[in-house]
Order: structure tokens, then sequence, then C-alpha cells
């Protein structure tokens, strides 16, 4: 991968060869992308009415998704990215050095409907905590 990365999330302004799909340990499923003319979202069961969107009561794994690049960054980096969400639903990076198929020790910078939350997850004890 060229060491100066850049993709923007539109039809042809990314490769999607270029990153893989991570689960959460909290979860047991995951959702998928949507491709938009100028973003991708994440797909949302069709049977959830905006009542339950916006009280959180749809069920978390099967709306979680998360792509990580395959190659690491292995030098100082710059990252930039334009977010939005719907309803609460919020959009989070995440700055992990795993490479596997689920999420353990990682960082998740979560914007939502009242600011900016940074959370530290990691194992303790074998459960999932933050």
């Amino acid at each position: 991968m060229n060491k100066n990365y850049f993709c923007k999330f539109t039809p042809n302004g990314w490769n999607k060869n270029d990153w893989q799909h991570v689960g959460s340990p909290r979860w047991n499923g995951t959702s998928y992308w949507l491709q938009n003319e100028d973003h991708i979202v994440n797909h949302l069961p069709e049977n959830l009415t905006e009542e339950e969107i916006i009280q959180e009561k749809f069920p978390a794994s099967e709306c979680y998704v998360s792509m990580l690049l395959k190659q690491p960054v292995k030098a100082s980096a710059f990252f930039s990215t334009v977010c939005s969400f719907d309803h609460i639903a919020a959009p989070l990076l995440v700055l992990s050095q795993e490479n596997g198929p689920i999420y353990h020790d990682h960082l998740e910078i979560v914007l939502y409907n009242e600011g900016i939350n940074v959370w530290h997850h990691f194992f303790k004890d074998n459960t999932p905590s933050w």
C-alpha cells in the first residue's frame, strides 16, 4: 500500500480490498456499509421505526459495522474526516494496533448528539471493558 494512503468514500474513491471488517466482542453480529453518492452509511434493519432509533432500542448487533485498514500505519499520520449522523447514531473513528477479526484493545473517538467521547476499550478478566 502507498505510504500516503488517501480515499474518499465515493463509489470510485476507495478500494474495499484495502479494508477488513472487524467485529466487536460485545456483539455477535455485524452489519455492512451502504454506498451512497458521496459517503458510506451503516445499514439499518428495515423494520426499525423512527421511535426505536431515537430511543436506542435497536439491536446493536444488527447495526454495528467497522472497518480497519489492512495495512497498519507505521509512521506519523494525519487523519481528516467529515462525518455526520442521523438521529442519535454516532460515527466513530477507531484506532487499533490489532489486525484480527475482532477488536480487543483499541480507542474509539465517538461523535454523538451531545459532543465527543474518547473511549479506551480493553479486556479485563476476559470481559470487554472500557
